[in-house]
């Protein structure tokens, strides 16, 4: 047994739950793709449908001036990179760092990264599936709800800033993504892709897809292009660029999508009954494809034996990891789609993967009847430990600044706090829900 396998009895005698359905698995991978106006650093965007940007390790966005923020959301697939307006060169008087997170109980929850200490909740009207993403400069976090609302919540009060309704049909089991200058938010819901005002809260602008829209938006590094699905849209007047045409219009993508730093590539799952246009008469796709956003064609795609959800790539570009429902986690090459490794969980792979801060370690939850957190050498695809939960992880998971801690939430209605170096557990916050969503980090 690892030293993450030992955990309490009350860890061991979870409420009673059953296993995730098809639409549970969609709501938070999430952490999301953020935007980024300019990052020097390689950094990652990575938008898992459960709601989040994958989570680098430590990630640094910068100002003007070069400075470092101490504002950024971490969630992989829960978090998201952002340029600061402003960066104070002394943080002295900083709030210790927060971790939000939703949960089923209808809550978003602020708490003390540290202590696991609860600063603040704020009451939607239905699940919180989403991934909360924050603003660069620390002041606010949009989390949406299955009450068909996209909310912005003050950071350090929990107190409602506004809301955006969207169509009554249309859940909202996606995470929000910011631009790099803070103005805009981008939100999922049904076949629409909103564009809303992040300080007024008003639409700026909607598209409307084909079918319903699976994934959460990324933003391209330039922020001139949100990618969601199968499309490409102008951020600034929700004209599409174009569509992916190598993937059929059958399939959907999981909620999957992942940029490369530069922006040069976006990384796609492909799932369900659709045909690969590239190789017909394969069945279900159940393929990660690359795709070059200059010219749209994909540069290889890689089969699963299973579908595919969300994407992870390294700081340096070089690998992209994503997992499948049919048990593993997969190291890929960038360059070439040649797999370098792949690691077997007990479970389906939902959540988008986290990379600690020097790359040598990613993390990843596994759902179905397995419960654990792994974490997985990068380079060697071996086991470094597994912590137990008390039942499935569709949460992605996000990595502490200074790399020392892990967060994940489980469908045992808790948020976990573990050492990214011994797996063991720091603290754990218990809420009243199943806790799909991916949290995110204000430090």
């Amino acid at each position: 047994m690892s030293s993450g396998d030992a955990v309490d009895e009350a860890m061991l005698d979870p409420p009673t739950l059953s296993a995730p359905s098809f639409w549970r698995a969609h709501r938070s991978i999430g952490s999301l793709a953020a935007a980024l106006s300019a990052v020097s650093v390689g950094s990652v965007l990575s938008v898992g449908s459960f709601g989040s940007v994958a989570s680098v390790g430590s990630v640094l966005s910068f100002g003007s001036a070069g400075s470092i923020c101490s504002a950024f959301s971490v969630g992989c697939v829960g978090g998201i990179l952002q340029n600061c307006a402003s960066a104070s060169a002394a943080n002295t008087s900083a709030p210790p760092a927060t971790v939000f997170v939703g949960s089923d109980d209808h809550h978003l929850y602020a708490i003390d990264a540290l202590t696991g200490a609860p600063k603040w909740n704020f009451t939607t009207g239905d699940s919180v599936e989403s991934g909360p993403t924050v603003t660069g400069d620390g002041s606010t976090v949009f989390v949406a709800s299955d009450d068909n609302h996209l909310y912005a919540v003050d950071a350090l009060t929990g107190a409602s800033k506004w809301k955006f309704d969207t169509n009554p049909e249309e859940m909202l089991f996606r995470t929000p993504a910011v631009t790099g200058d803070g103005r805009t938010v981008f939100i999922t819901a049904g076949p629409n892709l909103y564009a809303v005002d992040a300080l007024a809260g008003t639409q700026k602008w909607k598209f409307t897809a084909d079918d319903t829209l699976y994934s959460s938006p990324a933003v391209a590094p330039d922020g001139s292009t949100v990618f969601v699905d199968l499309y490409a849209i102008d951020t600034s007047n929700g004209a599409p660029q174009w569509k992916i045409a190598v993937i059929d219009p059958n399939d959907f993508t999981y909620n999957g999508i992942a940029l490369s730093a530069d922006g040069s590539t976006v990384f796609v799952g492909a799932n369900l009954l659709g045909l690969g246009l590239q190789e017909p008469g394969l069945g279900p796709d159940y393929r990660l494809y690359a795709i070059d956003t200059s010219t749209r064609a994909s540069k290889w795609n890689f089969p699963t034996g299973s579908p595919v959800w969300a994407p992870t790539v390294t700081t340096d570009g070089g690998t992209v990891f994503v997992g499948s429902d049919d048990g593993h986690l997969y190291a890929i090459d960038t360059s070439t789609g040649a797999q370098k490794w792949k690691f077997a969980t007990n479970g389906q792979v939902f959540g988008a993967p986290a990379i600690s801060g020097d790359g040598s370690t990613v993390f990843v939850g596994s759902g179905g009847y397995d419960f654990h957190l792994y974490a997985v050498d990068t380079s060697t695809g071996t086991l470094k430990w597994k912590f137990a939960t008390g039942s499935s992880i569709l949460s992605s998971p996000a990595i502490s600044g200074d790399g020392s801690t892990v967060f994940v939430g489980s469908d045992d209605f808790h948020l976990y706090a573990i050492d990214t170096s011994t797996g063991t557990q720091k603290w754990k916050f218990a809420t009243g829900g199943s806790v799909g969503s991916s949290p995110a980090l204000l430090e």
